[in-house]
């Protein structure tokens, strides 16, 4: 049977006692005895000590009662400090006997102050042993840290039941705390199975004691945990395995449907109204030629009205050197897209090239005439445009900008003559303002994959177009932006998602988490990164149900979904580094376990030191996932600790996540990141209430197989006629609690 989490030889090394507590004792406490006696460490008190060549050991110890999760915190200021240290305690409850003994190694390179967290939890008294295993001589500062309560347990020498609900179909395992032996009369071994009832409930028989329950591994998931399940002597916890039941399968669009963009939706408790841009239909399409899903379930659609809209367009024209082949034809179709736009539509048309000129007119002949002036000279500061129009939308209500261009920003090749705004600037304003971008990219090589990830950005559409169909693409766009309608329709009846927030975290644990910095792509980020996350936990708002999972060369769910953070807290303490990263398997476990939460306020926080680049053979399938978390409006939150020449990765999974991204090189964004997502927890405003609406309208005239299709993200009300679905998290219960006595005497 393979443990939970592999552990690597540098992290901590369980030594498991084969014979009686007593023999133990008596053969370990003498060679433990140092010459000092222990130094006594109590909870919220910190210890300063002194180990040099000439005094390289000292000893302290502490007791714990049962009560409380402890952890022991080391720190050093000095950069170079290691320091071995070897825990040991044991207590005795009859014939019952356990005994704990680890080792760890503090290395102040790793990060200046660390948490052993890795204590098996029981009462009983820690005896620590520390030795300076480097050169130079060090200061510690150590400290006990209390994480919080215990669940109660009942420590005596009879045995307990541990039933597990919901677990029918799941094969379980319940194995003890890593770094503790065991000595029972009526159990032996450190992995137990159980008995399974005729409803496919699971029952085991244990010694008192904190277990972890373990979950055969799936073609996803190499194992699932769930830690911390106290068992008590005498008494009986029952277990509900999490067993989701999400609201709906969500309908994906038509494979060619595309050119509808929902602009706005509202709702009551049983009516939803849209306002969709639509092509140019020759009246409003009839309400059996339209389609409405909210989160997948069908609604009725009640009417469909055109709506009289005063647009406004932005045209940003790349007439730098290089179109100077093609301009003729290009010139002329822009002057066809802004002479065919309605005549009460508010036009704006800037000619970039070295710089970004916005053409001055007075009426829409003189824009015309202006535009057919224009002469192609100059480099092409793509970025800086972009920027220019954004601002040109900001004192309009629907606003679109028509972006053209046939090559890159100069700041790929000609920095001096690039933009000043850099690609991270443009991509931050895209996603702030809101405003759809209609890419063209033209001529042999323009800069295609820019382009597709600002018009995916802004809930655009991007366009590939040569000179002898550029004319048609224009035609296309002014189809696209030329009117509103407004659909009206009965909300689906069915249950409809809950407000829990949900957090999945995926957490990278690959060799290069904890390597030296001096190694391409590595550093010492795992211990930030998990004294990052414990505070985090800590903070959650009550009620969050959160998962957590684990991946390098392979994916591991550390803490099934849970309310508790203290399981969270537990679930770390096995987290160590090493292995490769796959990435693609990350994201796919992840989504499959979202897409079973019946909640519209789901996020998800990919955390990697790699640069999300998949095998070329798996980026279709990655891509595919990306493209599902954004149907299924998931808050993803794309976290890298890389530096800013990998960011690109993450701006496009952002992208086409419909999330976010934060990079650094370190754990600055991971730091970032998760204060952002803490006020949005905490903030009721930014409860969330998100959910996904699919319009699907067949073209009149054709088959219903060729329709136009959108989608969109929006914050709609829960619908009143049905109750809300329940987010399903592990619940731990326990008819036996109260303790056994005084503390045991190691």
């Amino acid at each position: 049977m393979r443990s939970a989490l592999p552990l690597p030889p540098s992290a901590f090394r369980l030594r498991r006692s084969a014979f009686r507590l007593a023999a133990v004792l008596a053969i370990a406490l003498p060679l433990f005895a140092l010459a000092a006696a222990p130094l006594q460490l109590a909870p919220g008190s910190a210890l300063n000590l002194t180990l040099s060549s000439a005094a390289p050991t000292g000893e302290l110890s502490f007791t714990n009662d049962g009560t409380r999760l402890l952890a022991l915190r080391v720190a050093s200021t000095v950069p170079s400090a290691v320091v071995h240290l070897t825990a040991k305690a044991g207590a005795q409850f009859g014939e019952y006997g356990l005994a704990g003994e680890l080792d760890w190694d503090f290395k102040s390179e790793r990060a200046a102050s660390q948490l052993f967290d890795a204590l098996p939890q029981f009462p009983t008294t820690w005896s620590i042993a520390l030795s300076l295993t480097g050169e130079e001589p060090c200061q510690l500062t150590v400290q006990l840290e209390d994480q919080g309560p215990a669940p109660a347990i009942r420590w005596a020498e009879a045995t307990g039941t541990l039933l597990v609900r919901n677990a029918g179909g799941i094969q379980l395992v319940a194995r003890h705390e890593p770094g503790t032996s065991r000595t029972h009369p009526e159990c032996s071994g450190t992995t137990y199975e159980p008995e399974i009832a005729a409803n496919g409930d699971s029952r085991f028989t244990l010694p008192a004691g904190y277990w972890q329950l373990i979950a055969s591994g799936t073609p996803m998931v190499r194992e699932t945990s769930a830690v911390l399940i106290p068992v008590s002597s005498g008494g009986e916890t029952v277990v509900d395995w999490p067993k989701q039941q999400p609201t709906c399968e969500p309908k994906p669009l038509p494979e060619a449907a595309a050119g509808l963009v929902l602009c706005a939706a509202t709702a009551d408790t049983t009516t939803g109204r849209l306002l969709v841009a639509a092509p140019m239909f020759d009246s409003a399409p009839k309400p059996e030629s339209v389609q409405v899903f909210e989160g997948g379930q069908p609604g009725e659609v009640i009417s469909v009205e055109a709506v009289p809209t005063k647009l406004h367009v932005v045209v940003l024209f790349d007439s730098s050197f290089s179109m100077r082949k093609i301009f003729t034809q290009a010139q002329a179709a822009a002057l066809r897209f802004v002479e065919k736009l309605p005549p009460d539509a508010t036009v704006d048309f800037f000619d970039f090239a070295t710089e970004v000129k916005e053409l001055p007119a007075s009426d829409r002949a003189g824009l015309l005439k202006a535009i057919g002036a224009m002469q192609a000279n100059g480099s092409t500061k793509l970025y800086d445009s972009v920027i220019r129009g954004l601002e040109k939308c900001a004192a309009h209500r629907r606003s679109a900008i028509v972006l053209f261009t046939d090559g890159f920003d100069a700041q790929v090749e000609a920095p001096a003559y690039g933009s000043r705004a850099s690609q991270a600037e443009v991509f931050a304003a895209v996603a702030k303002a809101q405003v759809p971008l209609f890419t063209i990219a033209y001529g042999e090589k323009p800069d295609e994959a820019t382009l597709k990830r600002l018009a995916s950005a802004s809930h655009g559409a991007c366009f590939r177009a040569q000179p002898d169909t550029i004319a048609g693409v224009f035609d296309q766009i002014g189809r696209l932006v030329d009117r509103d309608y407004r659909i009206t329709y009965r909300r689906p009846g069915k249950a409809a998602a809950c407000n829990t927030p949900v957090l999945t975290l995926v957490l990278d644990v690959s060799g290069s988490m904890d390597m030296n910095p001096s190694d391409e792509g590595c550093g010492f980020r795992i211990e930030k990164a998990k004294d990052l996350l414990r505070g985090f936990f800590r903070r959650l708002p009550a009620g969050s149900v959160v998962q957590l999972f684990t991946f390098s060369s392979e994916v591991n769910l550390a803490q099934v979904p849970t309310t508790d953070p203290s399981r969270l807290l537990r679930a770390l303490t096995q987290v160590e580094a090493g292995g490769s990263t796959e990435t693609l398997a990350a994201t796919q476990a992840a989504l499959a376990s979202i897409e079973q939460f019946p909640s519209r306020n789901r996020y998800l926080l990919f955390i990697t030191d790699a640069a999300l680049a998949v095998e070329p053979e798996q980026r279709t399938a990655f891509t595919n996932a990306l493209a599902a978390l954004k149907k299924l409006a998931v808050r993803s939150i794309w976290i890298g600790m890389v530096g800013p020449e990998e960011q690109a990765p993450f701006e496009n999974a952002a992208a086409l996540s419909g999330g976010s991204f934060v990079v650094s090189p370190n754990t600055d964004a991971l730091a970032q990141a998760l204060a952002a997502l803490e006020q949005t927890l905490n903030d009721p405003a930014a409860a969330g209430n998100a959910i996904t609406v699919d319009v699907q309208i067949a073209k009149p005239g054709v088959p219903a197989a060729e329709t136009f299709g959108g989608t969109g993200v929006f914050p709609l009300p829960s619908t009143g006629s049905t109750s809300q679905s329940a987010v399903s998290s592990l619940t731990v219960t326990t008819s036996a609690t109260t303790p056994a006595g005084p503390l045991p005497s190691p």
